[in-house]
């Protein structure tokens, strides 16, 4: 009787959101940092996710043989998906920030046409913005590139996303193809770690022939996955913003300012912890 009472007194009596906590570390990128420095954040992320792995697998008990047993490879193997789906949500605020700011610097573009930008945008999806979200921002000194970018939903598709960034220049894609099939297997084991449990299913695994034998099986992921997930994407997203940046600014007005073109050299820039360690020249 006094196990059960003990037992009772220890439960949790706060409600769900009374266990939310502000953050304060720089390690988790906030909205500010995203609008600020797309790039620099999201690369940054990845490093401190690398990190975190690379703690638990030095931290985590060994055995005899000094490596982990049964029960320390099953909670490395839940930490490591777990994580998978936090940094695709930073990746998708990255792409989000990033075209909204390309969006807010067309206006110094030269030929900018807002109203056939809108025509070639309407490929991928037609834009409505929502009354409701937009009375959202009311008080607040809301950027039209964040309220646009907002609206848009196709930042779980690379190739819609790459399209949405041509049509910004009418230039090169954002994403080659190999990058976009990359990002595509990414984007699915994302969606089968939040949506079906960890399981790719048939059909899932019928969208990209990497995944076919997979189909209908459990997943889990390697120790070095979130190493490789950081180096893949360090140069991944180095090569498109080196190519995507020199059509942009190569289209700026000569009239720029000065300040303007720093603002945009700033928003481009490609600079990680591990950008020695990770980045192919």
């Amino acid at each position: 009787m006094v196990a059960k009472k003990k037992m009772q007194l220890g439960r949790p009596r706060k409600k769900i959101q009374d266990y939310i906590i502000e953050s304060n570390s720089a390690d988790f990128g906030k909205m500010s940092d995203y609008y600020d420095y797309p790039v620099k954040t999201f690369l940054n992320f990845l490093c401190i996710s690398h990190y975190a792995v690379d703690y638990c697998k030095t931290k985590f008990p060994k055995n005899a043989d000094k490596k982990m047993g049964v029960e320390a490879q099953r909670h490395l193997n839940i930490i490591i998906l777990s994580i998978l789906p936090t940094i695709m949500g930073q990746f998708e605020t990255f792409q989000k920030s990033l075209f909204s700011k390309c969006l807010e610097y067309s206006v110094y573009l030269d030929n900018f046409v807002p109203s056939e930008f809108l025509k070639r945008l309407k490929d991928i999806q037609s834009l409505e913005i929502d009354s409701l979200r937009l009375t959202a921002y009311r008080g607040q000194p809301a950027q039209v590139g964040t309220i646009f970018a907002d609206s848009l939903h196709i930042w779980h598709d690379s190739h819609k996303v790459s399209h949405a960034f041509r049509a910004l220049t009418q230039g090169v894609d954002f994403y080659t193809k190999d990058q976009i099939e990359e990002l595509q297997i990414i984007w699915q084991l994302r969606h089968s770690i939040v949506h079906t449990g960890g399981t790719i299913t048939r059909p899932d695994s019928q969208k990209n022939s990497k995944l076919k034998k997979f189909a209908d099986k459990s997943i889990i992921l390697s120790e070095t996955f979130i190493s490789t997930l950081g180096y893949k994407l360090h140069n991944l997203i180095n090569n498109s913003i080196t190519r995507y940046s020199s059509d942009f600014k190569g289209k700026l007005s000569a009239d720029t300012p000065i300040a303007v073109q720093r603002e945009i050299d700033s928003m481009f820039k490609v600079e990680s912890k591990m950008q020695s360690s990770w980045i192919v020249p």
